[in-house]
C-alpha cells in the first residue's frame, strides 16, 4: 500500500515562497516505502503569493480568487488516488489545502483557527486517514538483531496472529475474541495508533517481519509505562530484552524522566527481561483480573 504525502515535507520546492518544508521526521517515517507526493497549489506557480481561506474560499493576500484552480487539482489527485491502495496521507500542517486539524484565519495575520485545507477535507471525506506532520510517529530504534518502528498495513496477519497466540495472551492483556473480525479490527487499531506520536504503538522487526508488538499504557508527569508482546515462535532469544533496553534509552532520551513496565509474577520470562535491560524493581505490587483471573503484577522502572 501507498503513503500520500505533501511534497513540500519531502523536499520539493514547492512552498508559496519557492522553498519547502522538508520534515526529517516524515521523511523517515516514509523511508522504504511507496509513496505518492502531491502539491495541488504548484498550478499557481512558484514561487507565488500565499492564499488562505476566507469564507470557504481560497484567496491569495492580493485578494484574488484562486480557489477554482486549486479545487480542480484536488480533484485530479483525487481521481489518480482511485486506483491506489492507499494506507493513510501525511499532510503539510496549517496549510491552505494540506492542514488537518488547524488552518490561517484567512486575514493574512497569522492567526490559526481549527479547521482543515480543502484537499485534507477531501481526502477525508473519500474515506483516506489522514494525519497531520507534526504527529508523525517518531518511535522507532534499533535494538540488536531487531528493529522497532511504526506497523504497516502489509503487517496485519503478523499482528492478528501476535494477538491470538495463545502463549501470548496468557500474559499480554487482549480482549478474549468473539471472532476472527473482532482480532482484525484491534490490529487495524493498532495500525492507526502506530501512525502518531501519541501514544506510542510499535512493531518489532526481526529481519522486515513483524514478529513483536510494543506500546505505551499510560502516560504521566514524565512517566510512562511500557506493554511488550514477542509472538511465541520468536521468544527466549532475548528480543524482549534488547527491545526494552532499546525503549527505555530512547525515551529518556526524548524528555521523559521514568520508564516503567510490568508483569505478572508468574511471567517469569518478562521479569527476567526487565532485570536483564537494566529495569530496577519497585516497591509496587497490584492485583489484576485478567481473563477472570486474578493475577499479582510487579513493577520495574528505569530513570535517568
Amino acid at each position: 500500500m501507498k503513503i500520500v504525502v505533501s511534497a513540500c515535507l519531502l523536499g520539493r520546492n514547492c512552498k508559496y515562497s519557492g522553498g519547502n518544508n522538508y520534515d526529517p521526521r516524515v521523511a523517515a517515517f516514509v523511508e522504504g516505502r511507496d509513496v505518492i507526493a502531491v502539491c495541488p497549489e504548484e498550478c499557481l506557480g512558484v514561487p507565488r503569493v500565499p492564499m488562505e481561506i476566507v469564507d470557504g474560499i481560497l484567496i491569495n493576500r492580493d485578494g484574488e480568487t484562486v480557489d477554482r484552480a486549486v479545487r480542480e487539482q484536488v480533484e485530479r489527485i483525487l481521481g489518480e488516488l482511485k486506483s491506489q491502495e492507499i494506507e493513510c496521507c501525511v499532510l503539510k500542517s496549517r496549510s491552505p489545502t494540506c492542514g488537518v486539524k488547524q488552518v490561517y484565519d484567512g486575514s493574512f495575520s497569522g492567526r490559526l483557527v481549527d479547521g482543515m485545507g480543502v484537499l485534507a477535507q477531501a481526502m477525508k471525506d473519500a474515506g483516506y486517514p489522514v494525519i497531520d506532520a507534526e504527529e508523525v510517529s517518531d518511535f522507532r530504534f534499533s535494538a540488536g538483531a531487531v528493529r522497532v518502528a511504526p506497523l504497516t498495513a502489509e503487517d496485519d496477519t503478523a499482528v492478528i496472529r501476535l494477538l491470538t497466540d495463545p502463549l501470548v495472551t496468557c500474559y499480554y492483556m487482549v480482549p478474549d475474541f468473539a471472532d476472527a473480525e473482532a482480532a482484525a479490527a484491534l490490529s487495524r487499531r493498532l495500525l492507526a495508533l502506530s501512525r502518531k506520536s501519541k501514544p506510542y504503538v510499535a512493531g518489532i522487526y526481526l529481519d522486515g517481519v513483524c514478529i513483536g508488538i510494543l506500546n505505551e499504557t499510560e502516560r504521566l508527569h514524565g512517566c510512562i509505562e511500557l506493554g511488550l508482546a514477542i509472538h511465541s515462535d520468536y521468544q527466549g532469544r532475548g528480543y524482549g530484552t534488547a527491545v526494552l533496553a532499546g525503549a527505555a534509552e530512547f525515551l529518556l532520551n526524548h524528555g521523559f524522566d521514568q520508564v516503567l513496565a510490568g508483569a505478572f509474577v508468574e511471567n517469569k520470562a518478562s521479569i527476567r527481561a526487565m532485570e536483564k535491560s537494566g529495569m530496577t524493581r519497585l516497591d509496587r505490587q497490584e492485583t489484576i483480573t485478567y481473563r477472570g483471573i486474578d493475577h499479582d503484577c510487579v513493577y520495574y522502572v528505569r530513570t535517568k
